[in-house]
């Protein structure tokens, strides 16, 4: 590899790293239903992925492995999702099941100025520590039968968690915008259906 390349690769690297990139995985326990949410920004730009859940693959083998997790998971029914008990748990079982799951997958892009409420909102979520986010967590106990949401955030070279058990408007507000005004982006695209309840009700 060339001395070009090298310092080419090495300018992409380091581009990208000063922009935002924010991963958003939520998931309703009782129904099953899931989505994923990967929100890329450029200088003029955000570049926005949806993946929703179609199915999972069911074997033996994927069957022995979730019952496994059956006496696990009823124990963490006094921990909160901020536990890193919960976070642990809810990890190992996203590495199980992702290796099964069948997606549809629609992607779309936007101008930031086209989107400034967007726009300002993303740079929420990249300034904030996650403290501020999961203020109005429980920290009681955990719900089985609500959605649990993860968001990944990246910029400057720096990354931070966030979680939250069944985000709404007057517990996270902010977590809770994120989906919502995101999830629109794609509906007034006609790229998604008006149907909230593949979405998890967001």
């Amino acid at each position: 590899m060339n001395l070009i390349k090298i310092f080419s690769i090495f300018f992409i690297v380091v581009f990208a790293s000063l922009h935002a990139q924010i991963n958003i995985e939520a998931t309703t326990s009782v129904s099953g239903q899931k989505f994923k949410i990967e929100i890329s920004e450029s200088p003029e730009k955000y570049f926005i992925s949806l993946k929703l859940l179609d199915s999972i693959q069911r074997n033996k083998q994927f069957e022995n492995e979730m019952e496994k997790y059956g006496g696990e998971y009823f124990a963490l029914t006094n921990k909160s999702v901020k536990s890193d008990s919960v976070k642990s748990f809810l990890n190992r079982i996203e590495i199980l099941t992702e290796k099964n799951s069948l997606y549809s997958i629609f992607t779309t892009e936007i101008l930031k100025t086209d989107y400034k409420k967007f726009d300002h909102l993303i740079n929420l979520f990249t300034t904030q520590n996650p403290e501020f986010f999961e203020k109005m967590e429980s920290k009681d106990r955990i719900f089985l039968d609500g959605t649990i949401v993860k968001i990944n955030v990246c910029k400057n070279g720096n990354g931070k968690t966030i979680w939250a058990h069944s985000p709404r408007e007057k517990s996270h507000p902010e977590i809770n915008n994120l989906l919502t005004s995101t999830l629109e982006i794609f509906r007034s695209k006609n790229l998604l259906s008006g149907e909230k309840m593949i979405t998890g009700g967001y």
